[in-house]
């Protein structure tokens, strides 16, 4: 862990270790010294007058005092205990500066014996401050003596939330994740919309899972008090299936009812002329995001094939169209990169001042290959980053914090402006909340001046945010991590893609016969992080534990059922070597299909279980758009089993020696 001592205070650090001091993120460095400061109806005070946004600053720190049981005192004429200094008067979101020192989101923090001291040249930064007192502040209302200084490494520390693919967050849950993501220094918030956010004159598009435009006004605000910009991430080309599966806009896309637009349609341009205008107009953020990733149509068409020279042209020739009007109403102009790399002829002719996002999510032992051809047309680029959570039983918290983690070596050594940390979630059924110290990694890394282990990440992470299970906690992120990452490697896939499969399929029994120790492992570690879980919720309900023991759950049935069905093929094979009434009432009446209790019964117990504490999880969180979609998909399992378990119970009463074991396939 980066923390610095200066040597006139090592024999009294020696009392209170820096490894004691749980800071995420790290700070550049960390001078301790001897004591502590016992906040008591501590006062506060401004050393200059205060601006709106330092009151800003004053309000989230009355905040954490009193949400730490501490009163702060009325006024007064004495000094005040807790003391903030703004050092100069410039803006508070200005984003040209370089990180360092005297950059606008530098600070510092001073504790003694008998005051504190934060001091920033903005806002912001005094902001920051206030957050790093929160996580020192203990149950005692107790500060160490200490005197840290502090920047960021990276300017553009941002997180992206996908609003159209999955579930839809319900509004408080928006606010709840600009607020955790305040406590990591995050300085964007990228709203990921299809045709998720209110427009004028489209009142057909999303209408059952959108933000209207009064909600995206409120979470800016909500946001801006957070020292947060809230950046617009749209998608102007591809990724736009919900506007052409309407008939009204079919024949403005590439194909009909496909997902993309045709971009050298007329009537497409004016629709979008009209989104840019009234998006500009509801965003105050200086930067617009366009998408334009993934357009698997462009050039592709059965019957209207092009040349990858002329793909790429015609892409560039949209991106600069749109671009154009982004930058008429005074916006910087992001884009995906996936799509200018794989064309990567046209990459040092995009428009000046683009700043081009490359996504990479996988495991990768080098990034850099994502980085350097933009590097080299002096294109500038934030990295995109992925929470590993999408079409997994629980977010893989290992990949995540690698991915995060080599994204921002490649940052640093091709001089992006960041990270952009994006939570997709695209299998439908996606917890947010099991999510929670993944999505805190991406801000958390790239304030970061050096890197800090998994271990180090995972137990500071456990006693900022759980202290009073904080071992426990460091373990189950571990834990979950590798039992997930086990459990694909012994199915060869991602785990939540297995789940609608049938795992008696024989390539599917094939692969689970050669891994099933593998498997047996993967569920007793997912069995241990259930049992933790349950017993942390003793203490009483938490979001977070409510919704890992979910996944954790779900883990455990992935397993299960391969566990089962490779038991249920072996009763199939002992059977057919010897056909006898008595062993199919054994084996295929009882093992397998017994009420109450059997494989098949199980199957349909935990599968109906599952389904109703995702139920309950999701109208927590979510609007019911969607929730029957993902239903239904869990009715489908359960009867998968329900109509096996009919159709092998029958049989058992007509059963004659001789006779062929069921198929256990429909």
């Amino acid at each position: 862990m980066l923390i610095r001592l200066s040597a006139a205070f090592l024999a009294a650090a020696a009392l209170l270790p820096a490894q004691e001091l749980p800071l995420l993120p790290q700070p550049h460095s960390v001078h301790r010294g001897a004591g502590s400061l016992k906040l008591v109806r501590p006062t506060l005070g401004f050393a200059a007058k205060p601006d709106n946004d330092d009151t800003l600053v004053e309000r989230a720190l009355r905040a954490i005092l009193q949400q730490s049981g501490i009163t702060p005192a009325a006024a007064s004429t004495t000094a005040p205990v807790i003391l903030l200094e703004r050092t100069s008067s410039q803006s508070s979101w200005q984003w040209d500066d370089t990180p360092g020192p005297n950059s606008s989101e530098a600070y510092s923090l001073k504790i003694t014996p008998t005051r504190v001291h934060l001091k920033a040249a903005t806002a912001r930064g005094l902001f920051y401050a206030v957050q790093t007192l929160r996580q020192l502040l203990t149950p005692t209302a107790t500060l160490p003596v200490l005197e840290i200084t502090d920047w960021p490494a990276m300017r553009l520390r941002g997180f992206m939330l996908d609003l159209s693919h999955g579930p839809f967050p319900k509004f408080d849950e928006l606010k709840r994740q600009i607020d955790f993501l305040a406590r990591w220094k995050a300085n964007q918030f990228y709203l990921y919309s299809e045709t998720n956010i209110e427009l004028d004159g489209y009142p057909l598009l999303s209408a059952s899972a959108r933000l209207t435009q009064a909600q995206v006004r409120e979470l800016i605000a909500y946001a801006h008090d957070r020292f947060i910009d809230v950046v617009p991430c749209v998608e102007l080309y591809g990724h736009l299936h919900d506007l052409a599966r309407l008939e009204t806009y079919s024949a403005l896309a590439e194909m009909p009812h496909g997902g993309e637009i045709n971009p050298l349609n007329p009537k497409a341009q004016d629709l979008l002329r009209d989104w840019v205008s009234q998006l500009t107009a509801l965003f105050p953020s200086p930067w617009f995001h366009v998408g334009m990733d993934e357009t698997y149509e462009l050039g592709k068409v059965p019957g209207r094939p092009l040349e990858p020279a002329k793909a790429g042209e015609i892409y560039l020739r949209h991106f600069a169209q749109v671009s154009s009007l982004v930058a008429a109403k005074g916006k910087r102009v992001m884009i995906w990169g996936d799509i200018l790399l794989q064309h990567p002829e046209v990459i040092a002719r995009v428009p000046a001042g683009t700043v081009a996002i490359p996504w990479r999510y996988s495991d990768e032992p080098d990034y850099d290959r994502f980085v350097a051809p933009l590097a080299a047309a002096r294109v500038n680029s934030l990295l995109g980053s992925g929470v590993w959570n999408y079409y997994d039983a629980v977010p893989d918290f290992d990949h995540t914090l690698r991915n995060v983690d080599g994204l921002i070596k490649s940052a640093r050594k091709h001089g992006s402006l960041g990270i952009l940390h994006t939570e997709w979630t695209d299998c439908g059924q996606v917890l947010l909340r099991m999510a929670d110290p993944a999505v805190a990694y991406g801000p958390i890394a790239s304030w970061n001046h050096e890197t800090l282990t998994h271990a180090q990440v995972y137990d500071c992470y456990a006693r900022l945010l759980h202290p009073r299970h904080a071992a426990a906690v460091s373990r189950l992120l571990a834990t979950v991590s590798e039992s997930q990452s086990a459990l694909e490697k012994a199915l060869g896939t991602r785990v939540f893609q297995t789940l609608w499969a049938n795992p008696l399929e024989p390539r599917r029994l094939e692969r689970a016969r050669a891994h099933a120790a593998a498997i047996r492992e993967a569920r007793l570690q997912s069995e241990s992080a259930q049992a933790t879980l349950l017993t942390l919720l003793k203490d009483g309900p938490d979001p977070f534990y409510e919704a890992l023991l979910y996944g954790a759950r779900l883990l455990d049935y992935i397993a299960l059922r391969q566990l089962y069905a490779l038991e249920m093929d072996e009763f199939r094979e002992a059977l057919a070597k010897d056909p006898k009434p008595a062993n199919y009432r054994l084996l295929f009446g009882i093992e397998i299909s017994e009420t109450d209790h059997s494989r098949l019964f199980d199957l349909m117990d935990v599968a109906g279980e599952l389904r109703a504490q995702l139920r309950t999880l999701w109208l927590r969180d979510y609007l019911p758009y969607r929730l029957e979609t993902a239903m239904g998909r869990w009715q489908g399992e359960f009867d998968r089993w329900r109509n096996l378990q009919e159709k092998i119970a029958h049989p058992a009463r007509s059963y004659r020696e001789g006779d062929p074991p069921p198929s256990l396939l429909p």
